[in-house]
């Protein structure tokens, strides 16, 4: 263990007690919460970081009054359903559900060609998940970078992406778990600036560079050989999570990239 090691472990459990997992808690219908499992060493930039683990789920078989008593009671929107495997293979939301109003004894099965119209008279008639649910369901793997799972949010217009690792429902990743790591303490992403740059700056030592954060706003000050190094520094402390915006007032000595760029043209 080297010596960073004591203080990423405690900013690691320091941020999941203050966050919580608030938005899919996981309770039975009897409403007991099971006990909390002890947070994972994960790298804080992975959707394995900031996802809440264990989400409640059903299977193909649980009736649709059984999955509407889990949303209402544990004020969830969607749950995923699973197969034997615990494969997550579609998801049942309030969407989905509430379609069940718009049944009419003796409507006309709509041909299959008119999806919207098939799929809305199917999940009105639904008795269980595997008839009311949304086939494919959105998934993504535990270890993908934030960056990529917020892309995938976005570009998918998704409330909500269930996490899998090797095939297995492990966790949900909702849009708002994305802002956990925008609330932690200038504190605790000062301790992570300077832990990172320290494995990435052989040509200098702690002395010549300074940094401080206020707002999530992270200011690098003091000098370095380099004006590339002081661009790589200012990359590192911007790639940490929860790190809003970087200035980057390093000072140096040789302007390297400028005599790079005028020999290659």
């Amino acid at each position: 263990m080297n010596a960073a090691e004591p203080t990423r472990s405690a900013w690691l459990d320091a941020m999941y007690r203050y966050l919580g997992a608030e938005s899919y808690r996981t309770k039975d219908l009897a409403g007991n919460a099971p006990a909390a499992a002890p947070a994972a060493r994960v790298d804080l930039g992975t959707v394995a970081a900031v996802m809440t683990p264990d989400p409640i789920s059903v299977r193909l078989t649980t009736p649709y009054k059984e999955v509407a008593s889990l949303l209402r009671d544990n004020d969830i929107s969607a749950v995923p359903v699973l197969n034997a495997f615990r494969e997550p293979v579609g998801v049942a939301s309030e969407a989905d559900l509430i379609a069940k109003h718009t049944y009419r004894p003796g409507q006309r099965k709509p041909f299959r060609f008119a999806r919207k119209s098939y799929a809305r008279w199917r999940k009105a008639r639904a008795r269980c998940a595997k008839d009311l649910m949304t086939s494919p369901v959105q998934t993504i793997d535990a270890n993908v970078s934030l960056r990529e799972a917020a892309e995938k949010l976005i570009d998918g217009n998704a409330r909500r992406l269930f996490v899998t690792s090797d095939g297995l429902l492990t966790g949900v990743l909702a849009r708002r778990d994305l802002l956990r790591v925008f609330v932690t303490s200038d504190e605790d992403l000062l301790t992570a600036v300077n832990e990172r740059i320290a494995r990435h700056r052989p040509w200098t030592n702690a002395t010549e560079v300074c940094a401080t954060v206020s707002l999530g706003v992270v200011t690098l000050l003091g000098s370095v050989p380099r004006r590339s190094d002081a661009r790589r520094l200012g990359e590192l402390a911007s790639s940490v999570p929860g790190v809003v915006a970087v200035r980057n007032r390093l000072g140096h000595d040789v302007d390297d990239v400028r005599a790079s760029a005028t020999t290659s043209t």
